[in-house]
């Protein structure tokens, strides 16, 4: 139907549809309904169970269904199972759950080796990288003997663009998933260790100088309860920072060269 109002025509149309999303960039290739040519750390070929009536999901629902999937808490055996059996079996579970998932892989600069991961399109951020690689065999009995009561999170957000460090944050930390944002908890995490190494040596000074005396007149109890007072200070700061980063840090892995993922 169409209108003329104030000497202007005004033309009555249905909804209209929005932009195509920009094309990926060049170091992504995409592929849709085809088995990734790749095996697993037994030999057997990847297979991708997808669920044709899966959806996109947004961001809080992803980290909702990350959560809750046990895929994180398998052990990563050389030669038994690797990042090639993670990525397949997030994937499978994710669709089985109703959730469209990606396998995805990536090669690095200069490395023969490269990762396997997962992605998916979220209907409020965008394609969001998902590494849900469980520990190795070392860490998982570190963290049984030391009765850690923050259980190692292996559920991470990874961040993933070309000529960068491939990294990776624990999704319940991941306040961004900007890459700018990852820059800054890497530093924040070489900070922390940077003061928790400055504590150390100054409490183990504190230790010296006291000299196993438990009882002392002024004015040197005065100093050393002023110097007590700022170790007290310091491991407040430590402390406030390390609960902020979480328990654990994925060392990258390597620069991205070329991401392919199979829808």
């Amino acid at each position: 139907m169409v209108f003329l109002i104030g000497g202007a025509l005004l033309a009555i149309r249905g909804p209209v549809s929005p932009p195509p999303p920009p094309p990926p960039p060049e170091y992504i290739q995409q592929y849709e309904n085809r088995q990734p040519p790749y095996r697993k750390a037994s030999e057997e070929m990847v297979h991708l169970s997808n669920n044709p009536d899966a959806k996109d999901v947004n961001f809080a629902e992803l980290k909702s269904f990350i959560r809750e999937d046990a895929t994180d808490e398998g052990l990563y055996l050389q030669g038994v199972r690797d990042c090639v059996d993670f990525a397949q079996q997030l994937h499978n579970n994710a669709e089985a759950a109703g959730i469209k998932a990606a396998f995805v892989t990536v090669n690095f600069a200069g490395e023969e080796i490269g990762h396997a991961l997962n992605a998916f399109k979220t209907t409020d951020e965008g394609l969001v990288y998902i590494d849900c690689t469980g520990m190795t065999l070392d860490l998982k009995l570190k963290s049984v003997i030391e009765e850690d009561k923050n259980k190692l999170q292996n559920d991470a957000v990874a961040y993933v663009e070309k000529d960068k460090q491939y990294g990776c944050i624990s999704i319940d930390k991941a306040g961004s998933l900007d890459y700018g944002f990852y820059i800054e908890y890497t530093q924040d995490w070489q900070k922390l260790d940077g003061m928790i190494d400055d504590f150390i040596n100054e409490y183990d000074a504190f230790k010296r100088a006291l000299g196993g005396r438990t009882t002392l007149a002024e004015p040197e109890y005065s100093k050393f309860k002023a110097w007590e007072a700022e170790l007290h200070e310091k491991q407040r700061m430590i402390d406030e920072l390390a609960d902020r980063l979480g328990n654990c840090w994925s060392k990258p892995l390597g620069i991205v060269e070329k991401v392919k993922i199979y829808w």
